[in-house]
């Protein structure tokens, strides 16, 4: 479990290197939950977003004012970004990021 967690977020990156939509996680059945941080689960729903939408790294990255190689990093899981990037590209396809704090069990 204490890598759980970067195993996840590497096997979502697969995802987002393939262009393929990021699959919905399947019911836990009483075995334990890990979850993407909330920098990476905000880069996988751009990267889901971009998708439904049609909208290219340069299309994306030319309304942000970035290059290509800004966006790919933006939308990379592996890399560090600012959380208000990932919110603008959010905001251009016409979604909100929402950031909740839960009770942890």
């Amino acid at each position: 479990m204490a890598r759980a967690e970067d195993l996840l977020e590497t096997a979502m990156s697969f995802y987002t290197d393939d262009g393929l939509p990021v699959p919905k996680p399947t019911p836990a059945k009483g075995r334990p939950i890990v979850y993407p941080r909330p920098l990476v689960a905000a880069k996988l729903a751009l990267h889901d977003a971009m998708l439904a939408a049609g909208m290219s790294n340069v299309e994306l990255g030319h309304r942000l004012g970035l290059d290509d190689k800004a966006v790919r990093r933006v939308r990379d899981p592996l890399h560090r970004s600012h959380i208000g990037q990932i919110e603008a590209a959010l905001r251009l396809l016409g979604k909100r990021l929402e950031v909740r704090v839960l009770e942890a069990s």
